[in-house]
């Protein structure tokens, strides 16, 4: 997957504040996706690892905010 326009991969720390900025954005380019749980290691040259949520209970803010 490559992040563009309408792509975008989000580590589960990402303030779900911040998520909102995200979905204008992919509003503004007609739609696209996001996937939440997928972190970057910029160290290792953009290497990129999946780290979900523990429990679906913890994803509560993220999902707040798609609302």
């Amino acid at each position: 997957m490559q992040e563009g326009h309408f792509l975008d991969v989000k580590a589960i720390e990402i303030v779900p504040a911040k998520l909102t900025r995200t979905f204008s954005a992919l509003s503004n380019a007609e739609g696209g996706e996001v996937y939440i749980g997928i972190a970057e290691n910029k160290a290792a040259g953009g290497l990129r690892s999946w780290r979900g949520f523990e429990s679906v209970e913890k994803a509560n803010g993220h999902i707040q905010a798609f609302e």
